[in-house]
């Protein structure tokens, strides 16, 4: 059996850690915010989501998990390289980067 969705969250929130986003483990839905604040990344029980406040970002309604996009991918089989590569795929039409 591989890695659960909980030990995938919380291996990820430790790495984004170390990197200086700032992680709240203890919500009912548990969310990463990036050091300049623009971006964050929501993880509920088995999705990923994000939001990002940037100015030029067309999606722009502030962190609120109802405007979060889902990020259409397992966390149990991703890196936090893999998420950031992911953000800044989605970003790159907003001139924005995490």
């Amino acid at each position: 059996m591989g890695e659960t969705y909980r030990k995938a969250t919380d291996r990820l929130f430790d790495e984004l850690e170390t990197l200086g986003w700032a992680v709240k483990r203890g919500l009912k839905t548990p969310h990463a915010t990036h050091k300049h604040g623009a971006a964050r990344v929501w993880f509920k029980a088995q999705g990923t989501h994000w939001t990002y406040t940037g100015d030029a970002w067309p999606y722009h309604g502030g962190h609120k998990l109802g405007n979060a996009l889902s990020l259409h991918w397992d966390r149990r089989e991703r890196s936090v390289g893999r998420l950031i590569m992911t953000l800044n795929h989605y970003l790159a039409d907003a001139d924005g980067e995490v």
